[in-house]
């Protein structure tokens, strides 16, 4: 909750002796220290963003839920039976009063009314405990065997300025009443206690104080004069956080007020700024062509519209031949100038529907919808040619280019956009080795690349079968101590037709194939098994940690069928970090955060990899069931020379342990950067600096050599 500068509103309300709370769409955004206690909570947060119904019995939850709503008058108390975050029930009145200019705020005001309930009953039926629950109250209560005080309790003898209970004792409780509001007791004790209302009224005590109370009175027996219990409870602080509340909101209004002007003055920059932001970042700044963004956001678009119309469509790849000559010639202001025209020339070669964008550097290409065949597309492919070879005046100077073209069709040469794009670039590479100035469609012979694919695709459906997959572990240690605090698995493939195979060649293609759930199974069981060995040796410290993909997150039951592995393995659920990357989570945003929700639940630590490199905001991060972060290496390796990422790493930093969230650092090569890591209070880390991948018996020495120096350090 945001107050006016300078105003002290959370200790003005906190000397409030009645429950306050601010809520927004029946949320609590702000309780103050009373309604805190009342509700048996440790601190306001615990209960910031719960509603109030949340505290209601469940006979009352409707009754409060309509207060709520405005279905009682506006600031009438109503009567309702609330419990503490322990369930312990007690009775309470409510009031609701919207707080004008607060765009839907409702400031809830309440009080605790069991001990007036309670004492109109059970607490006639014992005067020694009577005094004693009145000694216990927080209001001032008196027994009087009218008008003169029998008994005050503790409350009452410093809300009276008496220095003793017997300093007071035998006044008249009517001695304390302003004189302004003795007029009420006029018609006597009787009156009073037949209108069994609270009573406001004023105060003056033994040091001259005048305190505003609400006074209540009840007969304690039938005695004659009658035996009265009299409670007052203290509202003077109250009074005064009502009239300080009353001029904040006022200060609120007019703040109200400014900052609307002021947001609107400042959405209209915003968006002017956000226009000229969305052209700088979808076209190019100096042929003023669609850019490589723009161009990859469109190709998809025109492909799913040509499969749904059953159309075909084409899409070039164009590098200009001989520019580099025309840059080291005549300058790069004579390149930009030819560029500039070229974008110009091809926007003239091609049909009004087709799409021409610069790539970068030399390199444009053309999306082509709605081509009958190669034959057509060939036509404008030709035109573009000749356009291309006619000679630029560059201010007064003569240049002459070529180009070389590559051709996809689809849905002919690819299947997706992927495989177009990859299609269009092979055969420009092929335009360019057989001569220049020419134009290659994608063909069989090209396909080799495909072929070797695809060969790598049948060899690892047996890879499994044959114990091919092995693991690899890349320890990681604290930045604090060096301790190794786990160990996270890592694939490789020993293929026995094939040469060494990267991970990331390998491993998309286990998710193209639908082997990814297979292989992730075997990676989770062997893991699993590896730990109990280690465990047995090193303690149950260790975890260790694997990683999940995109395609096993969206697998119906994922998680049923993850814990029953855990079960059967007897891995201990905390003993296992799970790590999904950012980017995966991003795109399937509403299944993947259910799924994590669903894997916390039962218990199992979560990292969010690679953090920083899918644009995921601050509220998303609170949002997600993670333990901790793992940083992108692009951001460890320039953040000692680069200060963008320098500021980065140390915004994720602290953005994560503001969430109670650990960061790893990926990628750590440096003393360098394990110095800054330490100052930016980064907690642990991976990298060669600390050792390379090691095979399992290599680990079993690596922690075998970290175990005996933290012996030697003890």
């Amino acid at each position: 909750m945001t107050w006016p500068e300078g105003f002290e509103a959370e200790s003005v309300l906190d000397c409030v002796p009645n429950i306050v709370c601010l809520l927004d769409a029946g949320r609590i955004v702000y309780a103050n220290r009373l309604a805190v206690t009342t509700l048996g909570v440790e601190a306001a947060d615990s209960i910031v963003g719960r509603s109030i119904a949340d505290f209601a019995t469940p006979l009352y939850k409707d009754v409060v839920t309509a207060l709520l709503v405005g279905a009682f008058a506006k600031g009438e108390e109503v009567p309702v039976k609330l419990q503490t975050a322990d369930g312990v029930p007690f009775d309470a009145k409510l009031a609701a009063v919207p707080l004008a200019g607060s765009s839907g705020l409702l400031c809830l005001i309440g009080r605790d009314i069991s001990t007036l309930i309670h004492y109109g009953s059970g607490l006639l039926k014992s005067k020694r405990r009577l005094h004693d629950l009145i000694e216990a109250s927080q209001n001032l209560q008196v027994v009087c065997l009218w008008p003169e005080i029998e008994f005050v309790n503790s409350a009452g003898i410093r809300l009276l300025g008496g220095e003793s209970a017997q300093a007071i004792c035998g006044t008249k409780i009517t001695d304390y009443i302003h004189a302004n509001y003795r007029i009420l007791f006029e018609e006597g004790i009787e009156a009073l206690l037949e209108e069994d209302e609270v009573l406001p009224m004023m105060l003056v005590n033994g040091v001259g104080e005048e305190l505003d109370v609400q006074m209540s009175f009840s007969r304690v027996g039938w005695s004659e004069p009658p035996e009265i219990l009299v409670e007052a409870r203290d509202i003077t602080a109250h009074n005064k956080a009502v009239v300080a509340l009353k001029e904040m909101i006022e200060n609120l209004e007019d703040l109200v007020d400014a900052r609307t002007t002021e947001l609107r003055r400042e959405n209209a920059e915003r968006r002017k700024a956000e226009q000229l932001v969305r052209y700088q970042a979808t076209y190019d700044a100096l042929t003023s062509l669609p850019n490589r963004s723009l161009f990859f956001q469109t190709l998809p678009d025109v492909v799913r519209a040509m499969e749904a119309q059953g159309e075909m469509m084409a899409l070039m790849f164009i590098d200009l031949d001989g520019f580099k000559d025309v840059n080291d010639l005549l300058g790069h202001d004579a390149g930009d100038l030819l560029l500039v025209e070229t974008g110009k020339r091809l926007v003239a070669g091609v049909r009004p529907h087709d799409t021409v964008a610069r790539l970068g550097g030399d390199e444009f290409t053309v999306i082509l919808p709605k081509v009958q065949g190669a034959d057509d597309a060939a036509r404008v492919v030709r035109r573009v040619l000749e356009m291309l070879k006619t000679p630029y005046n560059l201010d007064g100077r003569e240049a002459q280019i070529s180009g070389s073209i590559g051709i996809a069709l689809y849905p002919n040469d690819a299947e997706d956009v992927d495989g177009l794009v990859k299609a269009a670039d092979t055969a420009m590479f092929l335009a360019k080795d057989r001569g220049k100035a020419t134009y290659q469609f994608f063909t069989s012979e090209l396909r080799e690349q495909e072929i070797e694919t695809q060969a790598m695709s049948l060899a690892l459906e047996q890879a499994l079968e044959d114990g091919e997959f092995l693991l690899c572990y890349l320890p990681k240690v604290s930045l604090t101590d060096g301790r190794v605090t786990g160990l996270e698995a890592l694939l490789r493939w020993k293929s026995a037709s094939m040469e060494a195979v990267r991970p990331d060649r390998f491993i998309p293609l286990l998710e193209e194939r639908g082997l990814i759930s297979e292989v992730g199974d075997w990676v989770l069981r062997t893991a699993a098994r590896q730990w109990q060995e280690w465990s047995c040796r090193y303690g149950n410290d260790l975890k260790i940690a694997i990683n999940i993909s995109a395609r096993q997150l969206r697998a119906r039951g994922f998680v049923k069928h993850f814990c029953s592995i855990l079960d059967s393995e007897g891995l201990p659920y905390e003993a296992l970090e799970l790590e999904v990357t950012e980017t995966s989570v991003l795109t399937q945003r509403s299944r993947a955060t259910q799924v994590l929700h669903d894997l916390a639940k039962q218990g199992v630590p979560l990292t969010l990899d690679d953090f920083g490199t899918g644009y995921a905001s601050l509220r998303y991060l609170q949002s997600m069931p993670v333990n901790s972060v793992k940083i992108d290496r692009t951001f460890i390796d320039n953040m000692l020379d680069d200060e963008e990422d320098r500021a980065i790493v140390k915004g994720i930093i602290f953005m994560a342990h503001a969430f109670n969230r650990k960061v790893v650092a990926v990628g750590l090569e440096t003393e360098a950067q394990r110095d800054m890591l330490r100052e930016l209070k980064c907690d642990e880390a991976q990298g060669f600096l600390i050792c390379q991948p090691l095979a399992v018996d290599d680990v079993d020495a690596f922690l075998a050599a970290q175990a005996a120096g933290a012996d030697a350090a003890e």
